[in-house]
């Protein structure tokens, strides 16, 4: 009787042990997501405000295949040629902390013409998907879109429009946002 009870209870351990490595490496494989809504305020003589999407995915827990989506709606903005980038510092006062705390671009996304705007609301739509092939997108930017996710930093959205007299010119900030994922 002794054996028989001894031999379940190592049978209920194996069958437990079992299912929680099927339960452990599920969820290893699990994709994990994590997400930032940034509210897009205008900044110097802009009217420009919106928001951005932004989902960080990883298929495998693994840094090496993590990817960024981006999506950002604004309205009120100028014709011409923009910029999209990710800083890291704050955004520029008022939107941002005194006295300015810019910093350098970590992530560029590829310059629009007009940003699909809309003549009459002046809105645009923009819909970009960085792959880890894609990092860094510039030199002294991040290597992985995780690095975002790193709560000792900051960082921030900003779109401004490119010089008209000169094209490759950085022209006046439009509308920015502080960048949080949670």
């Amino acid at each position: 009787m002794r054996v028989v009870f001894l031999c379940l209870i190592a049978v209920v351990f194996v069958g437990g042990s079992i299912a929680l490595n099927r339960s452990v490496s599920a969820q290893a494989t699990k994709t994990r997501q994590r997400n930032a809504i940034v509210v897009l305020m205008p900044t110097g003589n802009s009217k420009a405000t919106g928001m951005a999407y932004l989902s960080i995915s990883d298929g495998n827990n693994s840094k090496g295949t993590s990817f960024m989506v981006a999506r950002i709606e604004v309205n009120g903005m100028p014709t011409g040629l923009f910029a999209t980038h990710i800083h890291e510092g704050f955004c520029p006062p008022p939107v941002g902390p005194e006295p300015d705390q810019q910093g350098p671009i970590r992530v560029d996304f590829a310059d629009t013409v007009g940003f699909n705007l809309d003549s009459v609301t002046r809105s645009l739509v923009s819909v970009t998907v960085l792959q880890p092939s894609d990092m860094p997108t510039r030199s002294g930017g991040i290597t992985n879109v995780t690095d975002l996710l790193d709560s000792s930093r900051n960082f921030y959205l900003n779109i401004h429009q490119r010089s008209k007299t000169d094209p490759a010119g950085i022209g006046p900030g439009l509308t920015c946002g502080r960048v949080v994922f949670q």
